[in-house]
């Protein structure tokens, strides 16, 4: 959403009249702040209106350089923080944050740097970019670290959860902090509780962070699925011990299917569900 008024204009308030939203419009932009005026502003450049938009970036960047005092937030502070906000050549999302001189470029959410034409420039191959001044001290947050560890957005494997550490124990790219299912054995952390006691398909027992639990060769679904306990290595499919009841089975169906389902869910979005 590039500006307030396309918001006002959006499905979510069907009953605003033309003159409504240009009232509230003006109603919120005039909200007093401790802000410098520049704070809120926003624009979006794509291959055609460079132009048009152009000055308005230029502004920005002066702005994010600019010294302000702020008597709420303090001194030592510029106008804003400005970030932009695109995707990369394959549809993911990116960020870049504005440094002032003696920098004078855009930092990515990988670490590495731009210049001001050089970053305008990604627009004829990666698509529109939108410039915001964001509150002085919240452009890191907002624009390439929103969860504030070590890791910038594109290198962290969660980016929505703290971890440093970056841990991901069954290697599919999404951090344990953040994965629901970190051994990857279709069985969702949340049912394996690492007791070491099996009492249903929702309290499995079974350590969430191995495939199988018992090291008897078969993973913990499988057991779970064939009616023995993964918690125990000489109670395997290979046994023979009974299958589970026709109930069991019925539950236990229901369990990993909402987990299958869970976990596309998850990695089709990118956030957990």
């Amino acid at each position: 959403v590039d500006t307030t008024e396309t918001f006002l204009s959006s499905m979510a308030f069907p009953s605003l009249s033309q003159a409504d939203e240009e009232d509230l419009t003006a109603l919120m932009m005039a909200f007093d702040s401790d802000l410098a005026p520049m704070v809120g502003q926003q624009v979006t450049l794509d291959s055609s209106n460079g132009a048009t938009v152009g000055g308005r970036i230029a502004q920005m960047i002066t702005s994010a350089s600019t010294s302000f005092v702020s008597p709420v937030i303090g001194a030592s502070l510029n106008e804003c923080d400005l970030i932009v906000s695109g995707h990369d050549g394959a549809g993911a999302p990116r960020g870049w944050l504005y440094r002032p001189p003696p920098d004078d470029d855009f930092l990515d959410d990988t670490g590495g740097t731009l210049s001001d034409s050089a970053l305008r420039a990604l627009v004829g191959s990666q698509g529109p970019l939108t410039y915001s001044c964001v509150p002085p001290g919240s452009g890191l947050r907002m624009g390439i670290n929103r969860d504030r560890d070590i890791h910038h957005d594109g290198v962290d494997n969660c980016p929505d959860a703290h971890n440093d550490v970056q841990t991901d124990t069954d290697g599919d790219t999404s951090g344990d902090a953040c994965d629901q299912d970190d051994d990857n054995d279709t069985l969702l952390d949340v049912y394996e509780t690492g007791t070491g006691v099996f009492n249903s398909p929702f309290d499995t027992g079974t350590d969430p962070l191995l495939t199988d639990t018992d090291g008897d060769s078969f993973d913990d679904d499988v057991e779970i699925a064939s009616g023995t306990d993964p918690n125990n290595a000489s109670d395997s499919p290979a046994t023979g011990v009974p299958a589970l009841s026709l109930f069991g089975l019925l539950v236990l169906g229901g369990a990993l299917g909402f987990s299958a389902w869970f976990a596309l869910r998850r990695n089709a979005t990118g956030t957990a569900a």
